[in-house]
């Protein structure tokens, strides 16, 4: 950074202090501390801020699910080409892992996000036959059992009329704002 723009900045920042209370079924209810530059209270009330949060914290969440519980914070191919197509094949497995929860929790009145994603995957892969968990895609090298296991499942729902409920899919504590 070169001095001229170093001393354009202001010398401090005003900011907002907000205490959030997070209520987690079978959990203590707990505080955070959550810091904004949105200083108008009136048009940015504590609730308003607490709901932004949850919102932030469920998309943490989303981007964990794409990285950890479907194996993609270590992308396998080298060659760019194959990298593009092996994130395109995550992101359609994810999409359609969501797709089945989204309607697993249309099905049963619960919200989403209140369903695991994690136990959502393990379910489908368990749908699945002993013999067609592991899919070779030409394409993307190794596809792991997991998108293998979303992709089959929403192809067997419009094939056969398979369906899921959000107990299958397993309920997910969920922290409330």
């Amino acid at each position: 950074m070169e001095q001229e723009e170093y001393d354009g900045y202001l010398e401090c920042i005003e900011i907002r202090e907000i205490r959030i209370r997070i209520k987690q079924k079978g959990f203590r209810t707990r505080e955070i501390i959550v810091h904004t530059s949105l200083l108008d209270d009136s048009e940015y009330s504590k609730d308003d801020i607490a709901a932004l949060f949850h919102r932030r914290w469920q998309a943490e969440l989303n981007l964990r699910s794409l990285k950890t519980v479907m194996q993609m914070d270590h992308l396998r191919c080298k060659q760019p080409h194959r990298v593009r197509n092996e994130v395109r094949a995550h992101m359609i497995a994810y999409n359609l892992i969501r797709q089945v929860m989204s309607e697993a929790a249309r099905g049963t009145g619960v919200q989403p996000w209140k369903i695991s994603f994690k136990a959502t995957m393990t379910t489908l892969t368990d749908l699945l036959p002993v013999g067609k968990r592991s899919v070779r895609l030409s394409v993307v090298g190794d596809f792991s059992a997991a998108g293998a296991a979303g992709f089959c499942f929403c192809l067997a729902r419009g094939l056969f009329g398979l369906t899921i409920s959000a107990n299958r899919c397993g309920m997910r504590s969920c922290p409330a704002v």
